[in-house]
């Protein structure tokens, strides 16, 4: 993990680096929280900082806002070949059919989770209703303290809540 100051803002950014088991096709291991907090070296993310995990595999999509990162962000399945909706495409790399979290943006509570359906294929080099994609994403900066106006670029806190996060493909 690492700290980073942008404009007067904290982030911890955490890399979630699974073994290649929890990859295997067509029934890899379940994710638990304690297994997750092990490879990451934390119990949970650093409350003082707005928390972004990086973490490929969306499969474990449950763990990771159990964990309790404000963001987290993840791709792998590429949209699920043939894609139906903003959150469902037909098959993943790891062969469920209809895999959760297959892509787009979901919320639980405060959290914030955005799979992106990426650039590349994965097992077809097959993409139906699944444009490719690149995720560019916002956030916003809070009020003043007191219900002043928003704080300038320069300056301010990231709101915590995510419906203040903004994303879009380009």
């Amino acid at each position: 993990s690492c700290e980073v100051d942008i404009r007067g803002s904290r982030f911890s950014i955490y890399g979630l680096e699974l073994e290649q088991a929890f990859f295997r096709k067509p029934f890899p291991p379940k994710l638990s929280l304690a297994h997750m907090q092990k490879l990451l070296r934390a119990k949970e993310p650093k409350k003082s900082a707005y928390s972004i995990l990086l973490a490929h595999n969306p499969k474990y999509g449950e763990t990771y806002f159990r964990w309790g990162s404000d963001l987290t962000l993840s791709g792998h399945y590429h949209g699920g070949i043939w894609r139906f909706s903003r959150h469902h495409g037909l098959a993943a790399p790891q062969a469920p059919v209809f895999p959760r979290f297959c892509c787009g943006d979901f919320y639980r509570g405060e959290q914030a989770m955005i799979v992106s359906a990426g650039l590349g294929e994965h097992t077809l080099p097959l993409r139906i209703h699944n444009p490719r994609e690149v995720v560019e994403i916002v956030c916003r900066f809070a009020p003043e303290k007191g219900g002043g106006k928003r704080k300038p670029p320069g300056g301010g806190r990231l709101f915590r809540k995510a419906k203040d996060i903004r994303w879009q493909s380009q």
